[in-house]
């Protein structure tokens, strides 16, 4: 090996530039690229040799023009002896390539697909991410329009009440309502009326609650076999009688009344 062939590979080292890459790029077989490193040059004729040489100069950023008067020195040329040789420019296409690859190139090659195959699937990636996303927010979107559009306007209770209410003309004796047919297993008997509007509830024995919505002025019956369990929006507006025994108001003013059973012995200390 030569001062210049070593002077061409430490400057590729230096530069972190692999052969494979430079054969890749050139499409010059690697065996004549490892030639130019360990000094040889008559692995072709002087034209072609000196066409790889300033293209391999080239892609390692050396001076082509001082590399063609150092291989002309190296192969016993003295400059401007043969100057119709040295103005003969060869395209790459005319330089002969290996039929066979070496197993560097071979490598090569198998990188670069593999860089290609990584970056295709990081493109579908990257679509399919940007695709879920939009959907998402589209699906977003669409649920708060229409929980906007569905929205329920709520209404001050007492104000529903007073459009539910019946004519106040009528008394507690005009409006008389008997829920449950009286039965003889029936042993508790409890009378409902109220002094104003209200929300009333009430469940007998092991029955549902059922909820009504009462206007002012109205006296319910209800009958059960053991006890009731009862309800009001406001306490102080619903009045309560136990067969015949007046109960008065159970609420407290300003508080509901929630769940308050009444049997037969509400009466007992």
């Amino acid at each position: 090996m030569n001062s210049f062939s070593e002077e061409l590979r430490a400057l590729r080292v230096s530069k972190n530039i692999p052969l494979y890459e430079i054969a890749a790029r050139t499409k010059i077989s690697i065996k004549y690229l490892e030639s130019i490193e360990q000094g040889i040059f008559d692995f072709l004729p002087i034209p072609f040799a000196r066409a790889i040489l300033r293209q391999y100069a080239e892609f390692i950023d050396y001076s082509p023009t001082e590399a063609m008067k150092k291989f002309d020195i190296i192969i016993g040329k003295v400059e401007g002896k043969s100057e119709a040789l040295k103005n003969v420019s060869f395209s790459s296409s005319n330089i002969p390539i290996s039929d066979e690859k070496s197993t560097i190139e071979n490598i090569s090659e198998r990188n670069t697909e593999g860089m290609a195959s990584q970056q295709k699937i990081r493109r579908v990636l990257a679509i399919s991410t940007i695709i879920f996303l939009i959907v998402v927010v589209a699906i977003y979107i669409f649920q708060y329009s229409n929980d906007e559009a569905t929205t329920i306007k709520e209404e001050p209770f007492q104000e529903v009440i007073a459009e539910k209410e019946i004519p106040k003309t009528k008394t507690t004796e005009e409006v008389s309502i008997v829920t449950v047919t009286k039965t003889e297993n029936d042993s508790l008997i409890l009378t409902v009326t109220t002094i104003d509007s209200v929300w009333f509830s009430i469940s007998t024995d092991e029955l549902l609650p059922k909820n009504y919505l009462l206007p002012k002025n109205i006296t319910k019956v209800f009958r059960a076999k053991e006890y009731f369990i009862v309800s009001a929006g406001v306490g102080i507006y619903v009045k309560f009688k136990l067969n015949d025994k007046d109960l008065g108001f159970l609420g407290k003013r300003g508080n509901t009344l929630r769940n308050v059973k009444i049997d037969k012995d509400f009466f007992s200390p």
